[in-house]
């Protein structure tokens, strides 16, 4: 099915070539099966943790993108399209975008741990509380190397840089991203991986740096060329 988007038409292009190179880039030796699902978990938000509730500001809540992010909120929006995920797409100019999926939530929910979280409450309505959990990435549930190479693709997109060699990941007040990132790079044998995590800065900022092995270094090329950019918010 063709990939639609009214505001950047580059991305009809791009999804193209990212779901038929993540396919075909292993293909050759049997060792690589896309996974769609662990690829957009990879390109969610994660500042400060990804919240459930019934409040109305969080329900069905897939990611929140900043306005200058437009172009992965729209990526996601597509991907969502393409496999006919029910989805809501509110862009709401300079205060950001939000994307909310009760499907995708669903699809997605045996990927997180939920921790009890304080109940929200807002001034506008100070007499009800909404039950909330904070929701925690699970490793174990990446449990092969397909859904661990998926994950990470989306991983770069949305946080990481490539130089040479050397991937960077770089994240703000991660809840549990930044550390299953950390624990797929491990899994995928990754070389010379290390961690830098400054608590002194607001927000605090975490960043995941590691060698590519050569069988990986291709895909991760070839994302860089077709990665896209933030945008400004004018």
């Amino acid at each position: 099915m063709p990939v639609r988007s009214r505001y950047h038409p580059f991305l009809k292009k791009f999804i193209f070539i990212l779901y038929f190179f993540a396919n075909w880039s292993l293909a050759q030796t049997n060792e690589f099966k896309f996974d769609s699902t662990c690829f957009l978990i990879g390109l969610l938000n994660d500042y400060n943790g990804r919240i459930e509730s019934n409040h109305p500001d969080f329900k069905d809540k897939v990611a929140y993108f900043f306005c200058s992010e437009r172009n992965f909120a729209l990526l996601l929006q597509d991907s969502l399209k393409r496999h006919s995920i029910q989805h809501e797409y509110k862009d709401e100019g300079r205060a950001g975008i939000v994307v909310r999926s009760r499907q995708f939530s669903n699809m997605i929910q045996n990927f997180y741990k939920k921790e009890r979280y304080e109940p929200l409450v807002f001034e506008t309505d100070v007499d009800i509380e909404y039950p909330s959990y904070i929701l925690r990435l699970e490793f174990s549930k990446f449990d092969t190397r397909d859904k661990c190479l998926s994950f990470l693709m989306g991983t770069f997109l949305k946080y990481g840089v490539l130089k040479n060699d050397k991937m960077i990941l770089t994240y703000a007040n991660s809840m549990s991203h930044y550390e299953t990132a950390y624990r797929v790079a491990k899994r995928l044998k990754m070389k010379k991986i290390r961690k830098i995590i400054s608590n002194n800065t607001v927000p605090a900022k975490q960043q995941l740096e590691f060698i590519l092995p050569q069988n990986y270094l291709a895909i991760f090329e070839h994302l860089k060329k077709i990665k896209p950019l933030n945008i400004s918010c004018n």
